[in-house]
């Protein structure tokens, strides 16, 4: 099973709506897939057609709650399996300082579904928060999804030391690379910005696949739907059908 963290403290930089098209590409190649909303505003679990006021338990419930089973938190969408979030996770950081083995609490909770799932995706926080630490944690790789404009590479670095923290409590998790998005390849500074990503992660860890802006993102959210749902022949589709290919000839090398 493998499970990947999408991080970014940065927000705005389209982790959630990655998370989302990301595991809905790769449900379309046959892959069987969990998205884990670890995002206090809970714009997965909306943008998956989730409704928060009818959930009875969510995440919070999972991490808080050493009786709550997974088995109980989770929706089954067609595209997908889901772990919703709801405005409670806000308050989660601060409930689980005095947990013991708070880092560990996601971990321990996704053990009971090992091997049920090819891909389990985790859209976290903008922060680099306990949260964000226990996805850290749970996960074998690292996704990063870098926006193309000026100050997206603000707090790299630190996101950087920060995964070579965690590896010490972690062992296997590794940086699977970065990816670029709102590229527009009209657009000269879209171009350098690439580059410049490059440069950053010394070219190894960068995909080349690169989300293109694309209003069939905004209309598919408007929708709720996934880019797939909404319109599979876009250009969306197309490069988030291309980067889960990529994904997945990056973890079988």
């Amino acid at each position: 099973m493998n499970i990947i963290s999408l991080v970014n403290q940065k927000g705005g930089v389209s982790k959630t709506t990655s998370t989302h098209n990301i595991g809905a590409a790769l449900s379309e190649l046959g892959k069987k897939v969990l998205l884990v909303d670890l995002d206090p505003q809970g714009n997965l679990t909306s943008g998956t057609g989730i409704v928060k006021m009818d959930l009875d338990k969510c995440i919070y419930d999972l991490l808080l709650d050493d009786m709550v089973e997974v088995s109980e938190t989770i929706i089954k969408l067609p595209e997908f399996d889901v772990i919703p979030a709801t405005i409670k996770l806000a308050i989660a950081d601060n409930k689980l300082i005095n947990e013991y083995a708070r880092e560990r609490k996601l971990l321990d909770k996704l053990e009971e579904i090992d091997g049920q799932y090819d891909y389990v995706l985790i859209d976290c926080p903008p922060s680099l928060s306990i949260l964000t630490i226990n996805a850290l944690i749970a996960s074998n790789y690292v996704l990063i999804p870098v926006k193309m404009e000026k100050y997206a590479f603000d707090g790299i670095h630190h996101l950087e030391n920060t995964i070579s923290s965690i590896k010490k409590l972690n062992k296997k998790l590794n940086v699977l690379g970065a990816f670029a998005t709102a590229f527009d390849k009209r657009i000269k500074l879209s171009q350098e910005n690439y580059t410049k990503l490059v440069d950053t992660f010394d070219g190894k860890y960068v995909f080349e696949t690169k989300i293109s802006i694309d209003s069939q993102i905004s209309y598919s959210q408007e929708k709720e739907q996934s880019i797939f749902q909404f319109n599979k022949s876009s250009k969306a589709a197309k490069d988030y059908m291309d980067l889960a290919k990529e994904i997945e000839r990056k973890i079988v090398e």
